[in-house]
Formats: structure tokens, C-alpha cells, sequence
């Protein structure tokens, strides 16, 4: 995964907020989830979360639970603790592709903008 193709993306935190993200590198998703990362599969999209999440009492995530219930994802006794990433899906080759407009909009309803966009910042 080192040589991981740019893939844009949304990190959706606990406290109701996002932000736009580009991740490069396993190591940067790693930091935007701060630990290690596990993978949940979305309709249409890929999720992150960090593995050790409960284990480490991170922050309870309400949005981002609420929309792994609604996916299937988790059961109603389950919930997400800590930062979700949010991607497209396999391109086929094991890499992720960009978030997908649908999905971005959905975030965009949801959730409140953190800060200036890394993907603004990158262009």
C-alpha cells in the first residue's frame, strides 16, 4: 500500500463534523482514525474506522453508527467509537476509488464542515 494511488475522501469525527481528506498512504488513514485501521463496507462505498476504537474508549461517533445501522453494517447494540473514513469502492485491484458525489452529498447534509478542505488546499 505504499505506492497507494490519491484517493479523496471524507473523515467524519465524533463531535458532528468533516472534513475532506486525500489519502496517499495506509499510514495517513492510520492517523486520520489514530490507530489501526478496520474496514466496513458501505452500499456504494468503503468505510475505516479504528480497530481498537472501543478498546481505547474512544469519543462515541452517533452519526457515523447511525449510518452503519442503517447500511447493515452494525447491530443496535454496536456503536462506532473514534473518526470514520469514508471512500468509494475497489477499483478491482485492491485500491479505493474517490468518494463518490452521492455520498459526499449525503455527508455534506449531515454533517458540519471542520475546516478549509484538504482537497481545496492540494489545488
Amino acid at each position: 500500500m505504499a505506492n497507494h494511488p490519491a484517493t479523496k475522501g471524507v473523515v467524519l469525527y465524533p463531535d458532528g463534523t468533516y472534513a475532506r481528506r486525500v489519502f496517499d498512504s495506509l499510514e495517513k488513514m492510520q492517523e486520520s482514525v489514530g490507530g489501526l485501521i478496520e474496514i466496513m463496507r458501505l452500499p456504494n462505498a468503503t468505510a475505516y474506522i479504528n480497530e481498537e476504537g472501543k478498546l481505547h474508549d474512544l469519543d462515541f461517533n452517533n452519526n457515523a453508527t447511525l449510518l452503519c445501522l442503517l447500511a447493515g453494517n452494525i447491530t443496535y447494540w454496536d456503536n462506532i467509537k473514534g473518526n470514520m473514513i469514508i471512500v468509494g469502492t475497489d477499483d478491482g485491484e485492491g485500491y479505493d476509488t474517490d468518494i463518490s458525489q452521492h455520498w459526499l452529498e449525503t455527508v455534506e447534509n449531515f454533517w458540519t464542515p471542520k475546516e478549509l478542505h484538504e482537497w481545496e488546499k492540494a489545488a
